[in-house]
């Protein structure tokens, strides 16, 4: 029986097959780094607008990637009515984080945050919606 490891690395050399090796391993890097067995913690926050009120239904991106790789692992949550969101997330020390609000696939917000400490982090976040 094949461990994990051996399973991953049969993998990565299938990919290169297809793919060049180089973005093979960079997809495989980043969900090794981000797997089951790495520590889960919670993103929670609001996203007001600018006159304070909260803004639901738009939708909030965690974004976590290996500095020079495109390859992109996301995690999300709707902001309730009240604007409130929380997301769970996996967190690595190796990860480059990001955040970012969308509305009907429109980015009304991004911050790149990079790496983070170990734990819970928050974010409110103010945001001008697209008139109609």
């Amino acid at each position: 029986m094949m461990t994990s490891r051996i399973r991953i690395l049969f993998l990565a050399g299938l990919l290169c097959f297809a793919t060049s090796c180089g973005a093979a391993l960079a997809v495989l890097l980043v969900r090794e780094l981000l797997n089951d067995e790495a520590p889960k913690r919670t993103w929670t926050g609001t996203v007001r607008d600018a006159e304070g009120n909260g803004v639901g239904g738009v939708l909030v991106q965690v974004r976590a990637n290996v500095s020079g790789d495109d390859d992109t692992v996301s995690y999300s949550d709707e902001t309730d009515f009240t604007g409130a969101y929380q997301i769970g997330y996996r967190w690595n020390e190796k990860v480059d984080y990001s955040i970012r609000v969308v509305f009907e696939e429109q980015v009304l917000f991004e911050e790149q945050v990079g790496k983070i400490e170990l734990g819970d982090q928050q974010k409110d976040m103010v945001v001008a919606l697209p008139s109609t």
